[in-house]
């Protein structure tokens, strides 16, 4: 309601989403929906429609396509780019008229790399879907391994002709007074608002 309200935008025309850490991409195809969809990105042409998702470390990721007038704005964590959320966002903004080499991306805060620890296991998910995963991936002289989770989202992103994009450069870990982190936290319940309006 305070979003609604500072900003100027309908609450009814704030849509949500049910998030699971998936790959699945909704379309909106009307101002008012009835009940929450569970996927973790969005995509819509309908004006006035107001996108949003809620992160805690994973990324926000926002889309514009201006001439077409279309947005998208998608949740992304490693589960959820490692099984191709990125790619499905971009190809159902295609699908309803957007022009792929025009398509703007933003990546908002998120977790960095010297925050991000994980376990070997982890690493050996993305290997074995490709080799050259490797190089987001830090070892430590004590062993320990970092995930590169921005640095991957850019390379998902290019991989899809997407060379219109920014990346805050800003880590949820390490700015607790403005974002929230799942992992500084404790795994606590905590999450921040990331949004795009299609002005009509």
């Amino acid at each position: 309601e305070h979003l609604s309200e500072e900003q100027k935008i309908k609450f009814d025309n704030l849509h949500f989403l049910n998030q699971t850490h998936s790959s699945k991409v909704v379309e909106l195809k009307k101002l008012k929906f009835d009940e929450q969809m569970s996927a973790d990105a969005m995509v819509s042409n309908i004006p006035g429609t107001t996108l949003c998702v809620f992160t805690a470390d994973c990324a926000p990721i926002i889309f514009f396509e201006s001439k077409n007038k279309i947005i998208a704005i998608a949740h992304v964590g490693w589960k959820g780019a490692l099984n191709g959320i990125i790619k499905n966002t971009i190809e159902k903004m295609t699908k309803i008229g957007a022009n792929r080499r025009e398509i703007i991306a933003i990546i908002g805060p998120c977790i960095s790399q010297k925050n991000y620890e994980v376990k070997k296991d982890f690493v050996k998910d993305f290997i074995s879907r490709n080799n050259r995963n490797i190089i987001f991936f830090e070892q430590t002289k004590e062993n320990k391994i970092f995930f590169n989770l921005p640095a991957y989202l850019e390379k998902l992103l290019l991989k899809e002709t997407i060379n219109k994009f920014q990346f805050t450069k800003i880590c949820t870990f390490d700015n607790e007074d403005k974002f929230y982190s799942f992992r500084k936290n404790n795994n606590e319940k905590g999450r921040f608002l990331s949004y795009i309006s299609l002005i009509d």
